[in-house]
Formats: C-alpha cells, sequence, structure tokens
C-alpha cells in the first residue's frame, strides 16, 4: 500500500509571517555584501532607517533608484512606506520622488528609494549612508471592500487583536535569512515593482491567479 506524501511543513519564516509577524531579510547580488538590518534613529522614531547599498552619484535635476539591500515581507493589512530623510532634503536638496512609495505586502523584492536633486549641486552617497526611511502603517485593503472573505483578517491586523489586558498586539519583527526568505509561499505580484502593474484600468480577473 502506497503511502501519500506529506506536504513539507513551512519554513520558520512562513509560520512567523502567518502569525502576523514583519519579516526583514538583507539582500545584496552574489558577491556582494548586504547593509545591516534598518534600526530607528531614536527610541521614538517613526520609521527605520533605509542605507544605500551602493555608491551613487546625482547632479542638478537627475533622479535614480536607489537600492537599500533588503527585503521585507509584511502580514495581511500592513503597508510599509519610504519616505523622504530631512536633513537630505535641507542640506541637498535630496528627497524621495514619489513619496510616500508605498509597499504593498504581497512585494517581495528589494527595497528601493527613487531619490531625485532638487539642488543646485552634484551630489555624491557613499555605501550604507542613510537615505530614506522606512515606515510600516495599518491600511484597509481595497480588495477587501470589493471581496470581502478576507475582511475580518485584516480588521485584526488593523487593530491589532487585542491582549488579555486590552492593549492591541502588535507586530515583532524577525529576520529571516535569504533561503528562508526565498521559500515564501509565492504572492501574485512576487519581486514586480515599479510600474509593474501598468497603467490600465485592473479588472477582477487581475486577482485571480493564473493556472
Amino acid at each position: 500500500m502506497t503511502e501519500t506524501a506529506k506536504p513539507a511543513a513551512p519554513s520558520v519564516a512562513q509560520q512567523m509571517l502567518d502569525a502576523g509577524n514583519i519579516l526583514f531579510s538583507r539582500y545584496a547580488p552574489p558577491g556582494l555584501e548586504a547593509p545591516g538590518l534598518p534600526l530607528p534613529g531614536t527610541p521614538m522614531a517613526s520609521g527605520f532607517d533605509l542605507c544605500t547599498r551602493i555608491d551613487f552619484t546625482l547632479s542638478p535635476g537627475s533622479r535614480r533608484l536607489v537600492p537599500a539591500g533588503l527585503r521585507i515581507a509584511l502580514p495581511r493589512g500592513l503597508e510599509a512606506q519610504v519616505r523622504p530623510r530631512s536633513g537630505l532634503a535641507l542640506k541637498h536638496g535630496l528627497t524621495v520622488l514619489n513619496a510616500p512609495g508605498t509597499i504593498d505586502a504581497d512585494y517581495r523584492g528589494e527595497i528601493g528609494a527613487i531619490l531625485i536633486n532638487h539642488g543646485q549641486d552634484t551630489v555624491s552617497i557613499k555605501r550604507g549612508a542613510r537615505i530614506a526611511q522606512l515606515v510600516i502603517a495599518r491600511v484597509l485593503l481595497p480588495i477587501d471592500l470589493l471581496m470581502p472573505p478576507h475582511f475580518g483578517e485584516t480588521l485584526a491586523v488593523l487593530f491589532g487583536g487585542a491582549d488579555p489586558h486590552g492593549a492591541p498586539r502588535l507586530p515583532k519583527i524577525c529576520e529571516a535569512t535569504p533561503e528562508d526568505f526565498d521559500a515564501l509561499v509565492p504572492t501574485l505580484r512576487g519581486a514586480r515593482g515599479f510600474g509593474s502593474t501598468g497603467t490600465g484600468a485592473s479588472t477582477y480577473s487581475d486577482f485571480t491567479p493564473s493556472k
């Protein structure tokens, strides 16, 4: 009698994500070193500091996508926002062009900041310098308003799922190895970002995985 193979158990990273936690994973192309994990500048800071993993130069009026050496996996009902750093804006005229840049919960690619130089001088930035802030925010997903099977699940994340004392439960930040991150359950978006959904109107079929 042939035994049916049991499905593989989800990875530790997947279990942490399924439990409503946030995964950070350092990233760099083969042969290069990734920056460290982002940290807030002060205990009461709203965002995590994003650092560039490359040296780059921006002349006045020019823009470029600056890779931050970080991948993120968010639970349903959360988004990440890429925002400018006030010091760079004031001193050099550098800002995030599409601020706040939105990172959806189904995005699995490397985080980057689209920087533009609004100043009058050419600016050179060294690898490892802080270039932007990453703010985690709760969000009500439009798809749940259109197709509500997961509406209660999203509300649980939005409002925290109270602990026995009535305080909202906050997600934990967990580090995933590149291998564990690559093993996460695939999403429709995957690593596609920065205009990957096009400019045409969406239809309901856009939210149905192809077979």
